[in-house]
């Protein structure tokens, strides 16, 4: 792993160039312009914070040796954030974390402070706990190429999938209460009210005390 801190990344002016900066990268996986530009190799995934179109503002870049990839997951967040008519809004971030073999958390935690951040308030690349490195891969004003799936694709080349057992399939006695919230926000989205009131009243009735 190598971390360079913010001056100290190399100065290029192209993609081209960044590729052969680190190593040979043929094909970038994402770019969310002006915030950061992720390269894919067979031997290594380059991240450069504070790439703009292709050239490099001097922010943080993070190069990570294939092997240092343990496990590649993916995750999802409900947000709060300003909406066009001043209040705010629920919005949904999808993200892909990379759970790393060498963990360096604090030089990664300098390093992704020191990025840029959303209008929302979110990292696009962030240390939500010691040794995973997530990257913000979808939501509202993100515009990521190529999509989730396809970018997964690429880094389960050398890295396996976390395996979770479908969240839908446990009863909601089973669920934290963040879970059930998740679930209940979910239900409603598809128009499932009838679902959701059910599942808020049987938990109503679970949590009355009971006379004795």
């Amino acid at each position: 792993m190598e971390i360079y801190a913010s001056g100290e990344a190399p100065r290029l002016r192209d993609a081209r160039r960044f590729f052969a900066a680190t190593g040979g990268l043929r094909s970038a996986v994402g770019r969310l312009f002006g915030t950061f530009f992720v390269g894919i190799s067979e031997a290594r995934v380059a991240i450069a914070l504070g790439a703009a179109r292709g050239a490099l503002r001097g922010d943080a870049l993070i190069v990570l040796e294939r092997d240092e990839i343990a496990m590649v997951d993916t995750c999802s967040e409900l947000w709060a954030i300003p909406g066009p008519d001043g209040g705010l809004q629920r919005a949904e971030f999808r993200f892909i974390d990379l759970h790393l073999s060498q963990s360096r958390s604090d030089a990664l935690l300098r390093a992704v402070e020191r990025g840029p951040k959303l209008p929302s308030g979110i990292y696009p690349v962030s240390l939500p706990q010691p040794g995973v490195l997530r990257l913000v891969w979808d939501g509202p004003g993100i515009h990521v190429h190529p999509d989730l799936d396809v970018a997964l694709a690429l880094l389960e080349s050398r890295s396996p999938r976390a395996v979770h057992p479908d969240p839908e399939a446990r009863a909601w006695q089973e669920l934290s209460d963040h879970e059930l919230g998740e679930r209940i926000l979910r239900l409603y989205d598809a128009g499932r009210f009838g679902e959701a009131v059910s599942i808020l009243r049987a938990r109503d009735v679970e949590r009355e005390p009971r006379s004795t």
